[in-house]
């Protein structure tokens, strides 16, 4: 069963931690450097990477994801 509430929150996280207050373009070399020299961000990449290709977020969300930031 595919837990749609875990799997927003961390693309959530991770669209937030590398893009909230960045440059796009700055916000793609901080998440590559991170991907590359950290376990987690590793990790977490690979679950997001699947996620997306397996389109297990609900109708909607990731629109959200960049229409509401909802960590201000």
């Amino acid at each position: 069963m595919v837990n749609y509430e875990n799997n927003y929150k961390l693309v959530q996280n991770f669209v937030s931690t590398f893009f909230n207050n960045e440059f796009y373009a700055d916000g793609i070399q901080n998440a590559r450097n991170a991907i590359a020299t950290h376990a987690q961000s590793q990790a977490d990449w690979s679950k997001i990477s699947s996620i997306i290709q397996n389109r297990q977020l609900e109708p909607g969300q990731p629109l959200s994801l960049v229409n509401n930031d909802e960590t201000k």
